[in-house]
């Protein structure tokens, strides 16, 4: 049998040490659910009012969620900010 090499991370999410197989999206096994929602949340923001120009504070205080957790969501290339915003890719 073949040994996954793995890596101790920290969640982007919830900050909490977690152990992923390495090359995997920096998330713990918890927080995969909760970030896949907050994608969604966040690309319909963007869909549903184009040409408006979201910054990670704008979307954080909309959604009521922390601004690093919209930063963890760039961060893992969701979305790229641009001098236009938050935009999808």
């Amino acid at each position: 049998m073949r040994e996954v090499p793995l890596d101790l991370i920290k969640c982007g999410m919830c900050g909490e040490a977690a152990v992923i197989a390495k090359g995997h999206r920096r998330v713990c096994d918890t927080c995969r659910g909760p970030e896949h929602d907050l994608y969604t949340k966040v690309r319909t923001l963007i869909q549903e009012n184009p040409g408006k120009r979201y910054t990670i504070r704008d979307a954080s205080e909309l959604l009521d969620v922390e601004e690093s957790k919209i930063l963890h969501l760039v961060d893992s290339g969701f979305f790229k900010l641009s001098t236009k915003g938050i935009q999808l890719l």
